[in-house]
């Protein structure tokens, strides 16, 4: 009973999150591994595969805390402080390198209640993404995880 309970409040939620998505202009800025040395590709073992920084006049952007890349490199989640979340398309160079970012959109994070998340209980802080395509959001201040 308090499973089917919680599956119907977490689709309500997945439900309000959908509705409230907007599309965002997010620019984007390639920068090189090492700031003096832009051809610096390789350190150790490590080769360098592209670094984007991103901007936007959008409010609700920024404070980035939890970020997702899918398994083909296609597309970024990632949760905020400010109670909200941010998905947007990688794009990359003929050499595979990390370029610049496509259609971006965010929405507020919704409780339990179906509602967006306020006040000290939106500080998102990690974000992992189950095998089933769920996801696990847990929470600074009023610490809890939420399942979405």
């Amino acid at each position: 009973m308090l499973r089917r309970i919680f599956l119907i409040l977490m689709a309500a939620a997945l439900a309000g999150a959908a509705s409230a998505q907007q599309p965002v202009a997010v620019l984007s800025q390639t920068i090189p591994l090492h700031p003096r040395d832009a051809a610096l590709q390789q350190v150790g073992e490590l080769e360098y595969r592209g670094g984007i920084a991103l901007r936007s006049t959008d409010a609700r952007f920024g404070g980035f805390s939890g970020l997702h890349v899918s398994v083909d490199g296609a597309t970024l989640l990632a949760i905020t402080d400010r109670g909200a979340w941010l998905r947007l398309g990688l794009r990359y160079d003929a050499a595979g390198r990390l370029a610049g970012v496509s259609e971006a959109e965010m929405g507020p994070l919704i409780g339990e209640d179906g509602k967006p998340l306020t006040g000290r209980a939106r500080d998102a802080e990690a974000l992992a993404v189950l095998p089933d395509g769920s996801m696990l959001v847990a929470f600074e201040r009023d610490h809890r995880i939420l399942h979405y």
